[in-house]
């Protein structure tokens, strides 16, 4: 059955592959009002995450957002399934990091980084772009797909030029042992953590939430400088990206774990509909049944 998933899954891409960017977000809009409307996916979900974040929106404001986001996650869905077969090159003139050159001290200074980068807007390109903008090698922690054949092959596409990935953090240490330069070690650090000891539990929306605490911890122990990730979309399938130096964005006795938390709160208040509502992010604070 797993295989059969896996074949499905190159049959689209390749099906995709012929599809211009224009057309994708023409199929894309039927996508969503299937999903919007017809299928009704998530909506209980998206509609209590929304709600327990924004309190003084009505539900209409909040209905609007849904609808924006539903057309937004089907955008980025298909953006992320066609960049698999696109030629990099191509990816990277639509994705741009306008600020490399904060990474500069890290190699000046013989430093790792951590970019701490979030589901708002394309998140998934940046595997496939980022690595040829930064001066560090660039390695994403990711968390393994159930289908193994599935993810050997996202693993593959995701790596590529000045790029790693790992699925545990030991491998950091290991690849770390055989880089002739520094590393910029990158995590998507906005979904539910679990229960896990690491956790830090901030302020986020005017809540007390549980964040992954892991690349805190990390950052102390490897003295690695930590760095923010903010997306900006430009328009349907080009974005600017802007690395956000930690240090200087978090407040007197903030800690790494807050100051993004804080720093996520405002990306996602600018436009909210493209942050990733789908998830059960909340686990800890709602019932999702």
């Amino acid at each position: 059955m797993k295989k059969l998933e896996y074949y499905f899954f190159r049959g689209l891409i390749f099906k995709l592959s012929f599809i211009p960017f224009p057309v994708l977000y023409f199929l894309s809009d039927i996508i969503s009002f299937i999903l919007f409307r017809i299928i009704r996916y998530r909506r209980s979900v998206i509609r209590s995450n929304l709600t327990y974040c924004f309190t003084q929106k009505s539900l209409s404001e909040i209905l609007e957002i849904e609808k924006k986001h539903f057309r937004h996650f089907t955008n980025i869905t298909l953006e992320s399934l066609k960049a698999l077969s696109t030629n990099s090159g191509k990816l990277t003139s639509r994705y741009t990091l306008t600020n490399p050159e904060l990474l500069n001290d890290c190699v000046d200074h013989n430093r790792d980084a951590i970019i701490l980068a979030s589901h708002y807007n394309n998140w998934e390109w940046s595997g496939q772009c980022l690595g040829s903008q930064v001066p560090l090698h660039l390695i994403g922690y990711v968390k393994p797909l159930s289908n193994k054949h599935i993810n050997k092959y996202l693993t593959d596409k995701r790596a590529g030029t000045n790029v790693s990935v790992i699925s545990r953090l030991g491998a950091y240490w290991s690849l770390k042992k055989t880089m002739t330069k520094n590393i910029a070690l990158s995590f998507v650090n906005d979904q539910y953590p679990g229960k896990s000891r690491r956790n830090k539990y901030v302020k986020f929306f005017n809540r007390r939430v549980a964040f992954h605490g892991g690349a805190e911890d990390l950052s102390n122990t490897e003295n690695a400088k930590v760095f923010f990730l903010s997306n900006k979309k430009l328009k349907n399938g080009y974005y600017s990206l802007m690395l956000v130096d930690a240090e200087d964005y978090r407040q007197a006795e903030e800690n790494i774990t807050q100051a993004y938390a804080r720093f996520l709160e405002f990306e996602i208040r600018k436009e909210p509909s493209q942050w990733l509502w789908t998830h059960k992010r909340f686990k800890d604070e709602l019932d999702y049944s």
